[in-house]
């Protein structure tokens, strides 16, 4: 199952060296309430929604955060169907991940651009409409060392 999971600039410095994202995990997933949720919707269109999703944690730990990455970052992995299981909440793509994630099993990062940073801090502090012009951009795992800089 394909997952989206938030990080913080310490999560991308621990798959960096090597080591694994600890679990139990909250992350976003295509589930089944999620396709209830927007019916008519394609694969694409909903695996978007639980990136999105994610990049919301994402920004949640960002403004709960003193990382130096001052970024949104969000993690595409794939992890056994057994290990994701749904979290339950308001969220209709909210899942659990019950096993480590580790660099082998990254499909991609999504990432803020370096330009995003005043439209970040007025997110932070409330202004989510500051947000609207920034997509997060897409970064194969190779380019995770690249991303710490």
């Amino acid at each position: 199952m394909r997952v989206y999971l938030a990080l913080t600039g310490a999560d991308l410095r621990v798959l960096a060296a090597g080591e694994r994202l600890a679990a139990p995990r909250a992350a976003h997933a295509v589930t089944g309430e999620l396709r209830a949720a927007h019916p008519g919707s394609d694969e694409e269109e909903l695996e978007y929604a639980a990136m999105t999703a994610a990049a919301w944690d994402s920004l949640q730990l960002l403004g709960k955060s003193a990382d130096p990455f001052g970024r949104r970052a969000v993690l595409a992995a794939d992890v056994p169907d057994r290990d994701a299981r749904p979290a339950g909440g308001e969220v209709p793509s909210a899942v659990a991940i019950d096993s480590a994630v580790g660099l082998e099993q990254v499909a991609a990062f999504h990432v803020d651009g370096d330009d995003a940073g005043a439209a970040l801090a007025r997110a932070v502090a409330g202004d989510l409409d500051a947000l609207q012009e920034h997509e997060l951009l897409w970064y194969a795992r190779q380019e995770l060392a690249a991303l710490l800089g």
